[in-house]
C-alpha cells in the first residue's frame, strides 16, 4: 500500500489551461489520506494569456477533493462555488507521479450542464510542506 500521506502539501500549477485555450495558475493546499482521500482548498489566478488582455486581478477561490485509484489515478472534482451566478466546477483525472509530487492529466469544466463540458489540462507540482504554513501566490 502507497503512503500517499507524504504527499500533503502545497500544490502550484502555472498556465493550465482550465477550459479552452485560456491560460490558468493555482496554489493548493492538499491533504492526503492513507486511504487515498485528496481534500484541499486554494485559488486559481489568470495566467499569462489573461496578463496579456490586462485582466490581472482575479482570484477564484476552490474546494479540491480526489479518490486515488489502485493504479496510480487521482479522479475528482475541483468546484468553485462563488464563481459566476451558480458557481462553477471541473471533474478531472490526474496521473500522480509520486517520486516526483507531480499530478498532471485531464479536466472537464461545466458551468451549468456536464454534457456540454469544455476539456483541459493541469499539471499541478509539490511546492512545499503543510507544516511551514506559507501560501504563496
Amino acid at each position: 500500500m502507497q503512503n500517499w500521506s507524504a504527499l500533503s502539501g502545497i500544490y502550484e500549477g502555472i498556465d493550465f489551461t482550465m477550459y479552452g485555450e485560456e491560460a490558468w495558475n493555482c496554489w493548493l493546499r492538499l491533504e492526503w489520506d492513507d486511504a487515498g482521500l485528496v481534500k484541499g482548498s486554494g485559488y486559481f489566478t489568470p495566467g499569462d494569456d489573461f496578463a496579456e488582455e490586462g485582466v490581472t486581478e482575479v482570484k477564484v477561490d476552490v474546494v479540491f477533493v480526489g479518490q486515488m485509484t489502485r493504479k496510480g489515478m487521482l479522479y475528482g472534482a475541483i468546484v468553485a462555488p462563488d464563481r459566476f451566478d451558480q458557481g462553477v466546477g471541473w471533474a478531472f483525472n490526474l496521473e500522480v507521479d509520486f517520486e516526483n509530487k507531480e499530478l498532471s492529466g485531464n479536466v472537464l469544466y461545466s458551468e451549468d450542464t456536464l454534457l456540454e463540458g469544455e476539456e483541459g489540462s493541469m499539471k499541478l507540482k509539490y511546492k512545499h510542506s503543510l507544516s511551514s504554513g506559507r501560501m504563496e501566490g
